[in-house]
């Protein structure tokens, strides 16, 4: 069993069954690890749970589904602006990537560009 960052894009897909990653994700999720995300992936996954009134249902079940919201810290804000700088990467998706880094855990997501800025990360496709 090992850590695991999960982006944004995972979550997205974990909460809309219509979406072309949602099995994919699903079936990944069978794997006994230990599932953390950034706290910024809050922010990206539920401005259309709120817009559809079920913003606290998203909140339990993303609470549910990792053991840890890793907050940014001022170590993981500063890994962050590292990566924006070298690869010009959007700010969530550099936090998401020094969370990952600084966990020391594999980092998992459905975007393909995030897959291959981070080393070492597994697309969920």
């Amino acid at each position: 069993m090992g850590s695991v960052v999960l982006d944004s894009s995972v979550l997205i897909a974990l909460f809309k069954p219509e979406d072309k990653h949602h099995q994919a994700v699903r079936d990944a999720l069978r794997s006994p690890n230990k599932y953390l995300i950034s706290a910024i992936s809050f922010t990206e996954v539920l401005p259309l749970a709120i817009s559809k009134g079920k913003g606290d249902l998203i909140r339990t079940k993303l609470r549910a589904a990792v053991s840890k919201v890793v907050d940014v810290t001022e170590e993981v804000a500063s890994l962050a602006a590292e990566f924006r700088t070298v690869s010009k990467v959007a700010t969530p998706d550099a936090v998401i990537s020094a969370t990952a880094k600084l966990a020391k855990a594999e980092l998992w997501t459905c975007d393909q560009n995030q897959a291959r800025r981070h080393v070492g990360a597994r697309l969920i496709a």
